[in-house]
């Protein structure tokens, strides 16, 4: 098989392959050289951090690690898909030098900022004058020292699995506040999925085309890769699935309501009994 036919099976004809949720535009198709434009984009933002690579990051999953192939002359070129396409701003958005080049330098500061804690947290503590043991500054310095390097350590190698997703909601991809009852701020906590398929979530993704959250969760175990959300999110989201079995009983109310009308009205007191 080939890599487009491998790449592009699962896709939808109304797919944008940038897609930012709050985008809404007509959807135009990729032409030779945006496609190529997008899959160079790509192999830039899969190692960097934010939303961009993270759609870099969910392309790669759909059409395979070794998609991307480097040679001295370029990238060897990806099939342009037949279905599918681009908003014009998502477009615009994924394809930003500008945006690129702060993703790189943000990255390179996460490095350079680990490797510097590491070092300080090498480096010999020296005591005070007298062989005294070093005062509350030093201690307050080793301690800070310590929860850099800590923290270093675990961007450095992650105790999750890369399958497993981000700890963010998948539908929002923000952190939520909400007041309690002393009206103090706190931090709506996440659900975690529990049904393999995605449940509501999914069927809601699929009716509303949200390629953002397909792209992730699509022909994967939702349990498995820990998809998470908000409660309030998650009734938002998914609430247009109730007022779906609430539609048909109001119609079929007022149906049975204007037959009762029909007969009483109209047959017996303005055709029968004449009253007009």
């Amino acid at each position: 098989m080939s890599v487009g036919a491998k790449s592009y099976r699962n896709s939808s004809k109304n797919r944008c392959f940038a897609h930012c949720s709050s985008v809404s535009e007509d959807l135009k198709p990729f032409t030779t050289t945006r496609w190529n434009t997008f899959v160079s984009s790509v192999n830039i933002w899969k190692d960097l951090v934010g939303y961009q690579a993270d759609i870099a990051r969910a392309f790669l999953r759909e059409v395979g690690p070794d998609a991307l192939v480097d040679t001295a002359v370029g990238l060897i070129p990806i099939p342009v898909p037949e279905s599918g396409g681009y908003h014009p701003t998502c477009y615009r958005y994924f394809t930003d030098s500008s945006k690129q080049e702060r993703g790189k330098l943000n990255k390179d500061k996460q490095k350079t900022d680990a490797a510097s804690c590491q070092t300080l947290e090498l480096e010999p503590s020296t005591s005070s004058a007298g062989g005294q043991a070093p005062g509350p500054s030093s201690a307050s310095a080793i301690r800070h020292l310590r929860s850099n390097s800590s923290v270093a350590g675990a961007s450095k190698q992650p105790s999750y699995s890369a399958h497993i997703l981000p700890k963010i909601c998948i539908i929002c991809r923000q952190n939520k506040t909400h007041k309690d009852s002393e009206g103090k701020k706190k931090k709506e906590p996440l659900m975690l999925c529990q049904q393999p398929d995605g449940g509501k979530v999914a069927t809601a993704a699929k009716d509303k085309k949200d390629d953002h959250i397909l792209l992730q969760i699509q022909d994967r175990d939702c349990v498995a890769i820990e998809v998470r959300y908000h409660r309030s999110c998650f009734r938002s989201y998914t609430v247009y699935q109730s007022r779906k079995s609430v539609e048909p009983i109001k119609e079929q109310k007022y149906g049975k309501a204007f037959l009762t009308f029909c007969s009483y009205v109209v047959d017996k007191k303005i055709i029968q009994e004449k009253q007009i």
